[in-house]
């Protein structure tokens, strides 16, 4: 039996990405690329080879002074880890989201010369790239957070979500709760901004409604993108059966055509009408809903 070095599995891990990266290279030369072309498709390639099923609705980041665990986490739960370290034991076999990322970071790790915040900020600003991460979440101490942040670049930077306390020893199923509380509490207060904005762009005469004439206006000409409902909204409503305009009121003709209208739920047509053209619904519980009729929307273009 042959054992390897740390330094030799080191080597081993960089040559196999560089065995791959070379085939691929000759084959699309071959294929008549130019060389410079050849080798970017073959980067793309890898990248899109090893990717999630689906982009993580976030990457779990925990470092600390010697490694760094990565946790993709997935609308159906955490994927799999990856733990990122200086030194690697063993011939490194796995493939897939494990080469690329511990690929990623063993280059980095050299070029460093074994700054291992330095290094992993640049592996990760590529694997964020290369997987379609949006969001970041930071666990570990504080120190280490705070030091690693520091080490981000402004655009990945940007992408952090929040930190969150973590330790090595700790299960995934741990991280990911505290995670989803992080995540959920950033959602809420998005929620507040955009209906604030929403309420004020409409008080401007913008690219937005509210209140329920208004935001019935916009939906029917197609031009609500995102519109915003208080879960308790309920209200009775109208559809004209001649020309389909939907009216506040359970009762009456229509106001358009003088047409017979058949009673409904407000909200769901609301929400009907919008998805029907291609816009989203949020329903929230934010206050500032309630002083305009508890709807609101962000338009395509002012109407």
């Amino acid at each position: 039996m042959i054992w390897r070095t740390r330094r030799d599995s080191l080597n081993q891990l960089d040559q196999d990405i560089r065995d791959h990266m070379d085939r691929e290279t000759e084959d699309n030369i071959a294929r008549g690329m130019a060389p410079d072309a050849a080798y970017a498709a073959a980067l793309t390639g890898l990248a899109l080879g090893v990717k999630v099923s689906t982009a993580p609705l976030a990457l779990i980041v925990l470092v600390d002074g010697v490694s760094a665990r990565l946790v993709p986490l997935l609308a159906d739960g955490a994927g799999e880890a990856v733990t990122l370290e200086g030194e690697v034991h063993g011939r490194h076999r796995q493939g897939g989201w494990h080469l690329l990322a511990q690929s990623r970071y063993q280059r980095h790790i050299q070029e460093q010369r074994g700054h291992h915040f330095d290094a992993f900020a640049a592996a990760l600003t590529e694997l964020v790239d290369e997987l379609g991460v949006e969001r970041i979440v930071l666990a570990g101490s504080p120190r280490a957070v705070a030091v690693f942040r520091s080490h981000l670049d402004r655009r990945i930077g940007r992408m952090v979500a929040g930190a969150i306390a973590g330790a090595a020893h700790e299960p995934v199923d741990v991280l990911v709760e505290r995670v989803i509380e992080l995540l959920d509490r950033r959602r809420a207060e998005e929620e507040v901004a955009e209906v604030q904005e929403a309420v004020v762009e409409a008080a401007k005469g913008g690219a937005a409604t509210a209140g329920v004439e208004a935001t019935l206006d916009a939906a029917a000409r197609g031009a609500v993108r995102r519109l915003y409902l208080l879960k308790t909204f309920h209200e009775d409503g109208r559809r004209c059966s001649v020309c389909g305009a939907i009216q506040p009121g359970g009762s009456g003709d229509c106001r358009v055509c003088g047409g017979d209208t058949q009673p409904l739920e407000l909200g769901e047509a609301l929400v009907e009408r919008v998805v029907a053209t291609g816009g989203s619904v949020d329903m929230v519980e934010e206050p500032w809903l309630g002083r305009v009729e508890g709807v609101a929307a962000l338009l395509r273009y002012p109407v």
